[in-house]
């Protein structure tokens, strides 16, 4: 069984450490094989760097965060969820340069998200790729 990163990300090795391996920024959002077959049915949207945004929030304060998450035209969903995050955000930031676009992601994150009245936390994940199901 093959690993479809070690064929497919060439890995340099870090300055730090005997363990540290990490792979150039644009091979990891870059698609390596053909979806074509795959993606008939769905749509790859090109103009949008999306981020997944687990939020952690003050106990009871779960749907006045959620109100004011609302209020930014970049947020696309809000979920309020069981487990170890309370509020799963997904936000689209415009996208021209992949390196602008992720820095303005996090910092949308960091100055309008992590200040919120109610927000304790949040971890972010970064979406290299979207498949949106067309509509029937």
């Amino acid at each position: 069984m093959s690993i479809w990163w070690k064929k497919n990300l060439p890995l340099e090795r870090g300055n730090i450490g005997q363990q540290n391996w990490t792979a150039p920024l644009e091979n990891l959002f870059k698609v390596h094989t053909p979806f074509t077959a795959m993606t008939a049915n769905f749509v790859i949207p090109q103009d949008v760097q999306r981020f997944f945004v687990l939020v952690d929030v003050e106990p009871g304060q779960e749907d006045a965060v959620m109100e004011r998450l609302t209020q930014f035209p970049e947020t696309k969903e809000i979920h309020l969820i069981a487990g170890k995050h309370d509020i799963l955000l997904c936000i689209d930031i415009e996208k021209k340069i992949l390196e602008e676009s992720l820095e303005k992601g996090l910092k949308f994150i960091k100055g309008k998200i992590r200040p919120l009245s109610g927000v304790r936390d949040t971890d972010t994940l970064t979406v290299g790729k979207t498949f949106i199901r067309k509509a029937p």
